[in-house]
């Protein structure tokens, strides 16, 4: 049905447009210079395309004596202008290339009109209407792939064939009925669209092809067509003609180096080289993506010119990247939303911002740069639709790619504008301020929804709570590195009553004393969250877990050697002295090189110990007696239970006994306050590292230098008093 009424109507309207025509006389046309294009005219009305330079129209009546008058359309008034040998009225002054020309030409016979061909680059702007035009394309050009890219708004193509007076036509899914099947250089063509449209007709235009010995000439011809979609997808979606720039292959068995540069200023070749890589060698989609993203810096480096700074430095990598990404939509049918989840998927696990990357950009900007300019060029289509857009915190809508030119825009304003801030927001409608601020929270917020099923089990089509805390709670640094004392710090969480506050405020108070006046440790610090119920926990935990400092699913959570300790009231174990003491010897354990296990694992064990007999919570003599019957279950050496590995072998009650026992005979040979001089002496970070500490340059050193003997010495001495122990 569409078929019939398309070809019908463009019959109809066709038939029109020759009778109308068909009431003057006519001629032949002159030669010039090589390259040419050879028509012949026909007696009567032949419609022709003008592939030569901007012509005043007096030329050409001058060049064919037989020609009475020349015809074209003006498709965006709608109407025909004319000109005629003795016309004196203002109307069709001049011919451009491209333009597609009825010509009446009288006699009786055929002429052949030989023109030059003209070397400026034929970019058409064509409209929702019936257009006439030329064709200045390769002779030979299938049809269907000259008029592809207009995809379903093309209605009809249609040449007059003068020979035979009647018209050759191309309907898209028009089968068999269609009797135009190639265009050749110098033809015209009625062209029908649903919507305004350019179409580029130059290849590569002027770009300089170099290969080496190594390509073949299949190869060859991939690489021509596939630059050529691609400076056509510029030119057309964004009128943006190529500049004068080159580009080389290489190939060699397993090899593939592209360099693709612009001459600017003229004589300075290798400014602007976009590309230079080795790799598998890429073929059909795979060559057409890698040649527009680096076309696309040759474009920037064009827009901007010569010397002109990529402001900000992340938008260079981004906005090729967005280009990429839309001509793969446009031209290879790539699902938009398939590029964007994997933009988003990168920017979810981004770290810092954007604004870090304004001079220069490199490696965690390319996490972010991509959804960037995406976000950017979405708001503002989104703002050109409707001016009541609003700028609020909340992420826009991004269904599929937009394909606006607002990142084009912003190239074209940067030379010519004060600041690239103002460049930015013009084109963009927000200021680079303003959009960081957003960005942050769009990308917080896509975090937020990709991790809170995980992490606390809710659905996020289905999360009704305040997003603000959980974006503050992204970027809020834990507790004890806001204040300006050396201690640990507790935070509240929720509606947690004032004595559970004060019980637990008092009991991390009594550890910090204990362990600097009896244990002389130094001043040490880090953050506890006690909160009321699970409401109240989520968004800080989910600010920790953001930042790194708690690992998996929610729950109460401490969090070993990152000092913090996470605790909900509905906790199945309690908040003591132990989870503070836990806390302390991470603190001392943070960033430190291996230990003997007996070692830290009795001196933890040992000091709570202590702590609890000053505090009438337990006994040092019940506990000693306790860990002998431990001890005597099984021989293991403390040499034995140095590794891991060991102290599992050993058994893990037997172990803690043997070490617990070590630990007292140890404290009291050298003092309690020796135990922590050990610490202080380890080793901490690796080697080579800026933040490494040499310490005493071993376990065993520190060993030596806290308790006054060396280990061997130890092992022998412990050995004996070992063998001493009766069975309590």
């Amino acid at each position: 049905m569409r078929l019939r009424s398309v070809r019908a109507l463009a019959t109809a309207i066709l038939v029109a447009l020759v009778a109308w025509v068909v009431s003057a006389p006519w001629a032949a046309l002159a030669q010039d210079e090589v390259p040419t294009v050879t028509t012949r005219l026909y007696p009567g009305w032949n419609m022709v395309g003008w592939v030569s330079n901007t012509t005043a129209i007096a030329e050409l009546f001058e060049t064919i004596p037989e020609l009475r008058e020349v015809v074209a359309w003006d498709a965006e008034g709608e109407e025909f202008r004319r000109r005629t040998r003795t016309s004196t009225e203002p109307g069709l002054t001049e011919l451009t290339p491209g333009q597609g020309l009825w010509l009446g030409i009288e006699g009786e016979a055929a002429v052949d009109w030989e023109r030059p061909v003209s070397e400026e680059y034929v970019l058409l702007s064509l409209q929702a209407a019936a257009n006439l035009v030329g064709w200045a394309g390769a002779d030979g050009t299938p049809i269907a792939e000259a008029v592809g890219q207009f995809g379903d708004a093309l209605h009809y193509v249609y040449r007059w064939d003068a020979e035979s007076q009647r018209f050759d036509g191309y309907v898209p899914d028009g089968g068999g009925w269609n009797t135009l099947l190639e265009l050749n250089r110098g033809d015209a063509l009625w062209v029908g669209l649903a919507e305004e449209a350019r179409w580029w007709q130059s290849g590569t235009g002027g770009t300089r092809l170099a290969f080496d010995e190594g390509v073949t000439p299949e190869r060859e011809r991939e690489v021509r067509k596939a630059l050529a979609r691609v400076i056509g997808f510029f030119a057309e979606q964004y009128g943006i003609e190529p500049p004068e720039f080159s580009i080389g292959l290489r190939e060699g068995a397993n090899s593939f180096a592209l360099d693709l540069s612009m001459e600017s200023p003229p004589d300075s070749w290798g400014w602007g080289t976009a590309f230079f890589g080795r790799s598998t060698k890429p073929t059909g989609d795979a060559l057409e993506s890698r040649l527009v993203h680096e076309y696309f810096r040759v474009l920037q480096n064009h827009l901007l010119g010569h010397g002109y700074p990529h402001r900000p430095a992340w938008m260079a990598d981004g906005a090729a990247a967005y280009a990429a990404a839309v001509y793969e939509v446009a031209m290879q049918e790539v699902p938009g939303e398939s590029i964007r989840q994997g933009w988003l998927k990168s920017l979810a696990r981004s770290r810092g911002s954007l604004s870090e990357f304004e001079a220069r950009s490199f490696g965690r900007a390319n996490e972010m740069s991509s959804s960037a300019v995406d976000w950017l060029v979405s708001r503002a289509t989104e703002q050109g639709a409707d001016s009541a857009v609003a700028t609020s915190r909340e992420p826009l809508d991004r269904e599929g790619l937009t394909g606006s030119d607002a990142h084009i825009q912003y190239l074209r304003l940067l030379p010519s504008s004060a600041t690239w801030q103002e460049a930015f927001e013009t084109a963009f409608g927000i200021s680079p301020e303003d959009f960081y601020d957003e960005f942050d929270l769009y990308r917080e917020r896509l975090r937020f929804n990709q991790v809170a099923e995980s992490l606390f089990g809710l659905d996020p089509e289905e999360f009704q709570e305040d997003f603000g805390p959980y974006y503050e709670a992204a970027s809020t640094p834990l507790t004890h590195l806001t204040d300006n004392v050396v201690r640990p710090a507790m935070t509240f969480l929720g509606d947690v009553p004032s004595t559970t506050r004060t019980r637990y405020q008092s009991e991390l108070d009594d550890v910090f004393r204990f362990l600097a006046n009896h244990m002389g440790a130094d001043p040490f610090e880090y953050s506890v969250y006690v909160a009321a119920d699970d409401a109240a926990a989520r968004p800080t935990y989910y600010g920790l877990s953001r930042q790194g400092l708690v690992g998996g699913a929610y729950s109460c959570s401490f969090s070993n050697s990152r000092r913090v300790i996470f605790y909900v009231l509905a906790c199945a174990y309690p908040l003591d002295h132990r989870t503070h003491f836990r806390g302390y010897f991470d603190v001392l354990r943070s960033r430190t090189q291996t230990s003997a296990r007996w070692l830290s694992s009795g001196i933890y064990e040992y000091v709570a110990t202590v702590y609890e007999e000053t505090i009438e919570q337990g006994s040092l003599d019940d506990s000693f007696r306790r860990f002998v019957t431990y001890m005597q279950r099984n021989p293991a050496t403390l040499e034995q239970i140095e590794t891991h590995q060991g102290w599992h072998a050993a058994g893990n009650n037997e172990s803690w006994g043997l070490a617990f026992v070590a630990i007292e005979f140890l404290a009291r040979q050298a003092g309690d306050p020796a135990l922590i001089e050990y610490f202080r002496l380890l080793p901490r970070g690796e080697p080579g590292t800026v933040d490494y500490e040499p310490g005493a340059g071993s376990w065993q050193a520190a060993f030596e230098q806290a308790f006054g003997l060396t280990v061997d010495d130890f092992y022998e001495l412990f050995a004996e008093y070992r063998s001493g122990l009766t069975q309590p």
